[in-house]
């Protein structure tokens, strides 16, 4: 808790200016461009080279707005931000001393995250915000009615069978219990439990590793998710967030609409007489790597803020599972600290929110099915294979920014040519 007592200068003087923190801020100028706008870009270009001012500038950037406001109560860390907090007629000394706590209770010297924190939260967003939705009846005993009654029951052992006979009688009470808990930002706690089975996907049986974790949640809480999965697609569409690229678990895209694309691609530059340069990349345990925190920073980039937000937030806080066993043992319950929550209706599209950004500033053209990308270039002259490494190393540090590791052994380097290679 000493760093608390630092002040944010100190911080940023020296400690977070290195040449890393640096690079960074060159990356993202783009996104610093569309964030503080030419008044904001203007304090920054009038910097030193090493930025030993860039304090003062914050300074007169950190203006005390609501969506701040929003974005501490979204991280449930009130108890380091002072209660003057809550209200907007705040002083530059206050904001200051606040972002100070803020910083060193969330990230510990991630240099990154402040980058965002303070572009994203200090400024306007880019997008609408998405509008607040009611809950009706005849909406939840449709899903209800259209449930599987041969599928297994979630820790809280209600089956879905029960649920789809009496769907017009239980329809109205679950419709209560659905507006309640997204008007307060509540998930009920058997919501957000998890029963683990596990499935022997491949060799010994006796390696935990071999073995695939099937995920079994509540109904009702799938119930809920389908009606807050059906309206943040609908904002996301509307407004074109989702990158054209992203071929997973999007209605109209597949595996197939994937690969025909990139064979496409590929086939016309075979008939102009080039090779085509191939880095396939697969994350490790892409979905339980993704931080909260920064998937909350993802939801608010895109403008799912407010109750909707709440309610995720709480969706994916104080989680818990246990492993079931075949002879029918448990394990004890543990808490899932990271990643997005396995077997829930909202685990694609989160994952999707959170890998969008991943093709901004790629040159190459790049295809992503869920956790799978490909990355690949025409190659005219030198210059293009240089272009195609460049693109790999950004897409390297992107997944260091937003810890996705790759899985290397899963990843490989392809060349399709007309020739044979020497």
């Amino acid at each position: 808790m000493e760093l608390v007592k630092l002040s944010l200068y100190r911080l940023l003087r020296g400690l977070w200016f290195s040449k890393h923190f640096h690079q960074f801020l060159q990356e993202d100028l783009w996104l610093i461009q569309k964030g503080i706008g030419k008044q904001g870009m203007l304090l920054l270009t009038q910097s030193s080279p090493n930025m030993k001012h860039l304090a003062d500038i914050i300074r007169k950037l950190v203006i005390s707005k609501p969506i701040l406001v929003n974005f501490v109560v979204s991280l449930n860390l009130t108890d380091v931000i002072p209660s003057v907090f809550q209200c907007y007629m705040i002083t530059t000394t206050h904001c200051m001393q606040m972002l100070t706590k803020l910083i060193v209770s969330i990230i510990t010297f991630d240099l990154f995250l402040l980058l965002r924190i303070l572009i994203w939260y200090h400024v306007a967003m880019e997008f609408p915000k998405m509008e607040n939705f009611v809950i009706t009846a005849p909406g939840v005993r449709k899903l209800l009615a259209n449930l599987d009654g041969s599928k297994s029951t979630g820790p809280d052992e209600l089956p879905p069978r029960v649920l789809k006979e009496v769907s017009f009688e239980v329809a109205p009470l679950l419709t209560f219990i659905f507006n309640q808990s997204y008007q307060n930002g509540k998930v009920l706690a058997d919501w957000r439990h998890g029963n683990i089975f596990p499935l022997h996907s491949k060799g010994s049986k006796s390696l935990a590793t071999n073995y695939r974790p099937i995920s079994l949640t509540s109904v009702c809480s799938k119930t809920m998710e389908h009606i807050i999965y059906s309206n943040i697609c609908k904002h996301l569409e509307y407004h074109g967030i989702f990158t054209p690229r992203e071929h997973g678990f999007r209605p109209g895209f597949s595996c197939e609409t994937q690969l025909l694309s990139c064979i496409n691609d590929w086939a016309k530059s075979l008939d102009r007489g080039f090779r085509t340069d191939i880095a396939i990349f697969d994350f490790s345990k892409a979905f339980d790597s993704a931080p909260h925190c920064r998937l909350l920073i993802k939801l608010n980039q895109y403008a799912i803020c407010g109750t909707v937000q709440n309610w995720l937030h709480s969706f994916l806080s104080d989680r818990y599972q246990r492993v079931n066993f075949v002879n029918g043992a448990q394990s004890s319950w543990l808490p899932v600290l990271s990643g997005i929550p396995q077997g829930t209706v909202l685990n694609p599209l989160l994952f999707l929110i959170y890998i969008n950004d991943i093709v901004l500033g790629i040159d190459s053209d790049i295809c992503l099915f869920a956790d799978d990308c490909i990355l690949y270039r025409e190659i005219r002259n030198s210059c293009d294979s240089a272009s195609l490494q460049s693109d790999i190393n950004k897409l390297h540090r992107w997944s260091y920014k937003w810890q996705m590791s790759f899985s290397v052994s899963k990843c490989c380097i392809l060349s399709i040519n007309v020739h044979h290679l020497p």
